[in-house]
């Protein structure tokens, strides 16, 4: 059971109310302590921020020659940089906490127990001063008393002396006599006044030390409970302010280490090479004239493009057909280049239909409610509407123009395809010739050698015209839209799959098959999976329901949906 300091510590006010200022002090103390650490948490998050940011804008550099989805390190440190941003904003949110819910409720305590001590200490003051009068009334009495007596002791001795002299005259005795009477009178007088004032005092001291003073006592004692009881609250919120974001910053770091561990050489040399390739088969046969010209590379000859292009001005109707056609680039860059700008145009084309279709409703909801908006309303999303309009036009044109590009290229591929097949077909009918119907080691009649390990590996592009060239189907494009030619068609939205599990261990099975990626598709949704074109994948569920939508498995066992018009 708790102790009262009104009743252990009665006579002890000068400890009590040192106690109760110390108590003070130390919250003093560790506000202070607590804002230097608001301080430092704030700077730091300050100083984090400052140097993401100022990584990022060195990173732009790199993006731009490496970009995010041709790189999957590129992609992993722009993470770990978004990561770190967010650390530092856990940072300022633990200084936002501990000043909201520490040093402000600090705060506003002690000015709290402040005022409560001051009011205390004014009770104290009204008692005591209570209790000086009480004292001194009592101390006036008691000496009034004694100096009665000590004046009666005095006139009776002096008339017992003059009666014992029998010089002194009759009259001078009985004047003696009276005045030792007088003072016994007032001595009388002066002890019921002492006896009042004692029985006072004790009264007063009583009411004092058993009720008042201990109350005080006791209301300061509970002050100081609650204060401190407060202070353990605070501190508590305090350490809290740190495990709360530890969650958080749990996540973040395991954000940045995931980030880290995305990083695929594979991928990245896939990406490379098909954002680099020119698409320019290598000479395959000698002629028999002898050129006194030195031989250039098709590096040189895309420099010698790039030269001209600085060196001679180009006016801005050829600027717009090299914008339009890209026919400035190298046969595989144009078929990619094109293909992205068909992929960009299309989203642009849906958020523009979206746009329209919602300006379309508005309208039509202030036309059937004209109380919802008024005509100057009106006015301004027919205009947004007719704008919305001309743009999907524009977006239109230049899908078919695009697709128009595309599908020419597309022929003419076909077609140096099927001029090189034919003259391998010439050339192996006249080696036929000269080589005989002989089944010796070195005749043409022997099997074909096996690739090698490397000829595997680093194989030519499908496109290139090379007899060593593997035989891949050409890639065609998907049926174009009466409206709105895409390329390739996108379905709406891939079915719903739970993704975030482990994908299930699939066994080579009739229902599974392997293919390889058309285009490149980049897999934003949590169903969807990236690949890079001429990425081999194995499909694992085919398209029965007419979703568009097929799910394949890459080689690192990544499971997701990918259109199915991207796959071979």
């Amino acid at each position: 059971m708790e102790e009262e300091w009104g009743v252990e510590l009665w006579d002890c006010e000068k400890q009590i109310s040192s106690r109760c200022e110390e108590g003070s002090n130390f919250v003093v103390f560790t506000r202070e302590f607590i804002k230097e650490r608001v301080k430092l948490e704030q700077s730091y998050a300050k100083e984090l921020q400052k140097l993401v940011e100022t990584n990022r804008k060195d990173f732009k550099s790199i993006v731009q020659k490496t970009p995010k989805d041709a790189s999957t390190a590129v992609a992993a440190w722009e993470t770990m940089l978004e990561e770190t941003s967010n650390l530092a904003k856990q940072h300022e949110s633990i200084a936002e906490n501990v000043t909201k819910n520490v040093t402000e409720p600090m705060k506003i305590l002690l000015k709290t127990k402040k005022a409560e001590r001051e009011a205390h200490a004014k009770r104290l003051t009204k008692l005591q001063k209570d209790s000086d009068r009480a004292e001194n009334a009592y101390d006036s009495k008691r000496k009034a008393f004694e100096k009665a007596a000590k004046e009666h002791a005095d006139a009776v001795a002096k008339a017992e002396g003059a009666n014992r002299d029998q010089s002194i005259a009759p009259v001078k005795l009985k004047k003696f006599e009276g005045e030792a009477v007088s003072h016994d009178k007032k001595e009388q007088m002066a002890k019921a006044d002492y006896d009042l004032a004692q029985a006072h005092v004790e009264t007063f001291r009583t009411q004092y030390y058993t009720v008042d003073i201990r109350k005080v006592f006791n209301d300061m004692q509970k002050m100081e409970m609650e204060r401190e009881l407060a202070h353990a609250d605070q501190l508590i919120a305090y350490a809290k302010a740190y495990t709360a974001v530890h969650k958080t910053v749990g996540a973040c770091l395991e954000g940045a280490t995931e980030a880290a561990q995305s990083i695929k050489w594979t991928t990245d040399s896939t990406r490379f090479v098909e954002r680099t390739k020119t698409g320019i088969p290598p000479e395959s046969r000698i002629t028999a004239t002898v050129s006194t010209k030195k031989m250039v590379t098709a590096q040189q000859v895309n420099s010698k493009r790039v030269s001209k292009h600085k060196l001679f001005k180009t006016t801005s109707r050829k600027k717009d057909a090299i914008r339009s056609d890209l026919a400035h680039l190298t046969p595989h860059q144009r078929e990619r280049a094109l293909r992205e700008k068909l992929a960009e145009l299309s989203n642009r084309r849906d958020k523009e239909a979206k746009a329209k279709t919602g300006f379309e409703k508005t309208i039509e909801a202030y036309t059937k409610n004209p109380a919802m908006g008024d005509k100057k309303s009106k006015d301004k999303l027919q205009k947004e509407l007719d704008s919305s309009r001309k743009q999907l036009t524009e977006i239109d044109q230049e899908i078919v123009k695009l697709t128009l590009y595309l599908e020419a290229y597309e022929d003419t591929k076909e077609g140096a395809n099927e001029e090189d097949d034919w003259d391998d077909d010439e050339e192996g009918a006249v080696a036929g010739e000269d080589g005989g119907d002989d089944d010796d080691e070195d005749g043409s009649g022997a099997e074909p050698a096996e690739p090698t390990k490397f000829e595997t590996a680093i194989a030519l592009p499908p496109t290139l015209s090379s007899p060593a060239a593997p035989a891949v189907a050409p890639v065609t494009l998907p049926p174009p839209c009466a409206e709105v030619p895409t390329l390739p068609p996108a379905p709406p939205s891939p079915p719903e799959a739970d993704l975030s599990a482990p994908p299930p261990a699939h066994s080579a099975s009739a229902d599974q098959r392997k293919s390889v990626a058309l285009y490149a598709f980049d897999g934003t949704g949590e169903t969807e999976i990236t690949v890079a074109p001429q990425e081999p994948v194995t499909v694992t569920e085919e398209d029965i329901g007419g979703s568009g939508w097929v799910r394949v498995m890459n080689s690192m066992g990544d499971e997701g949906y990918v259109p199915a018009s991207y796959i071979k």
